[in-house]
């Protein structure tokens, strides 16, 4: 078995995708199945060292974004670890430029804004399989989309390649969240994708809820599919932050998308706190890793009230946040408004075994059956309670005595990069 992986963006930029992926070959490799893997081009470099033997090929660009940077030759990236780009608002340039994309380039980009992969990314893949013969296999990441599209022309290519496609986030059905112009591509995604699952030769996905809603989507390649979940990435304990020992911290790890997972919910319920209990919400201390964006950014700045409490800390290396992770008292999970949507974090949520203050929207929320009767959690429904009895809820669970708990290597027995990495093997081997 030989693969070619087709995945953007890689690294240095930090992605949950690439956090997955990379140790996965890694383990790929160790057990003697080499990997190729084409991406998007890229000028950032990092600090940050990866193990992996595989040749990396390049083309096209991941976003029209990254096709200005390389341009202009910058190494400035989103995604790039220790890029505080974004804490603070954008200027009037970035906000004009936003705009113009906007009303331009995202209404009528398709698949998605990875669109600039797509030629030469398919040109790049046949050169490849042409040069080496010895692939056996292709295994396309998404989203985006752009990913799989690739790899489905791919397959109409070269019909004895067998295809994984592995689905991290859904596309056809995810309104919510923005992919492309679905008023103008509603049918056209519907179509494009039920193509490639009727090509694909597996299919992972990575909760239950986004598997059911595909087999009722595409019925007839049902038996292609399985359940993948998130999986516990490896990591060293490195320098982070000082904190305060007469401070409660309380810390989020991850990003905020429209109409997805916004952090107003949070700070609104921390600004109702701090009201009713001013005394006590002194000690509270705050702390957001994660890249903000041009969504989440005007709403923190709308929360000055909680602007003392609050430290927005950027994206930073995965080895820093788990060393932050594991100094907090407790952990913060901001549910989707989606139930298909699995973040990642949840399984290190696990691992470290902290207390969770978990801030939902639906009660079919895709990671509370992961977290269930594993951790210690504080379950915050926004839509079901008043603010004030979510305040007093919360204060509760912050304030009440509790003891240590030490990280769980059980807890996240069936997500470690050998289960995970195994499951992919079989899927790919059982059709």
């Amino acid at each position: 078995m030989k693969i070619l992986l087709i995945i953007t963006p890689f690294h240095p930029s930090q992605t949950p995708n690439t956090l997955r992926w990379i140790p996965i070959v890694e383990y790929f490799e160790s057990k003697g199945i080499e990997t190729t893997i084409l991406t998007t081009k890229n000028r950032s470099s990092s600090n940050k060292k990866v193990n992996i033997q595989s040749q990396v090929y390049e083309a096209g660009y991941n976003t029209l974004l990254d096709w200005l940077y390389f341009t202009l030759r910058l190494k400035k990236r989103r995604q790039l670890p220790n890029n505080n780009h974004g804490v603070s608002d954008p200027n009037l340039f970035s906000k004009l430029t936003e705009w113009i994309i906007d009303k331009t380039w995202r209404k009528y980009y398709w698949p998605d804004g990875s669109q600039l992969f797509l030629k030469p990314g398919l040109q790049k893949a046949q050169e490849i399989i042409k040069t080496d013969s010895k692939i056996t296999h292709v295994i396309s990441v998404g989203l985006p989309f752009t990913c799989h599209l690739i790899a489905s022309k791919l397959k109409e290519i070269y019909p004895h390649l067998h295809w994984h496609q592995d689905i991290e986030d859904p596309f056809n059905y995810s309104e919510d969240f923005w992919v492309n112009n679905f008023s103008k591509y509603r049918q056209k995604n519907i179509e494009a994708e039920r193509k490639a699952f009727e090509l694909s030769d597996s299919i992972s996905v990575t909760n239950p809820v986004a598997q059911s809603i595909y087999k009722r989507l595409f019925l007839d390649c049902a038996h292609k599919q399985s359940v993948i979940y998130p999986m516990f990435s490896d990591f060293n304990l490195s320098k982070t932050i000082d904190l305060d020992s007469d401070k409660i911290h309380i810390a989020y790890f991850g990003t905020f998308y429209e109409n997805v997972r916004s952090p107003e919910p949070l700070l609104t319920l921390l600004d109702r706190l701090k009201k009713d209990n001013k005394e006590q919400f002194k000690k509270v201390h705050i702390h957001f890793f994660g890249q903000q964006n041009r969504f989440s950014i005007p709403i923190f700045n709308s929360f000055d009230s909680l602007k003392d409490h609050i430290t927005l800390h950027g994206l930073k290396e995965r080895d820093y946040c788990m060393s932050a992770m594991k100094k907090m008292d407790f952990l913060i999970n901001v549910g989707n408004t989606t139930d298909y949507h699995l973040p990642s974090k949840v399984v290190d949520f696990l691992y470290f075994n902290k207390p969770l203050i978990n801030i939902l929207s639906s009660r079919n929320d895709a990671a509370i059956p992961l977290l269930r009767d594993k951790l210690e959690t504080c379950d915050l429904f926004i839509n079901e309670n008043d603010e004030g009895q979510l305040a007093k809820k919360l204060l509760s669970f912050i304030t009440m005595n509790r003891a240590t708990r030490e990280s769980s290597e059980e807890n996240i027995s069936n997500y470690t990069t050998e289960v995970i990495a195994e499951k992919y093997l079989k899927a790919m081997q059982a059709v």
